[in-house]
């Protein structure tokens, strides 16, 4: 499993600072767990329809305790999902994080 890792820092509304990544392709039902670090007081996911933020996919598991993300996507869950999470920092500083996981079929 290949995973491309690019950070872009910018600032955004003044509020918000932005990471993005791609995660990278993944063959459906591999699991897929990222860490957003231990310096954090609140984590909140959801995926991006349109221009719309839906809960996050069936079957993800955002860990509020250990800032971790687990998601197992079952059969069918192929294509490419884009999910923002809010996180924030022990100082009180939102940092919004843009991924993009691109499942392909088996």
């Amino acid at each position: 499993m290949r995973h491309k890792v690019c950070l872009l820092f910018l600032l955004v509304y003044g509020i918000f600072s932005m990471l993005s990544f791609s995660y990278g392709a993944i063959k459906e039902l591999e699991r897929i767990e990222m860490h957003f670090g231990q310096n954090f007081s609140a984590v909140r996911g959801y995926m991006i329809t349109g221009n719309q933020l839906r809960r996050l996919p069936i079957g993800s598991t955002p860990d509020k305790k250990t800032g971790a993300f687990y998601w197992s996507p079952g059969p069918g869950f192929y294509g490419t999902y884009d999910l923002v999470f809010l996180i924030k920092d022990a100082g009180g500083q939102w940092y919004k994080e843009m991924v993009e996981i691109t499942i392909e079929p088996m």
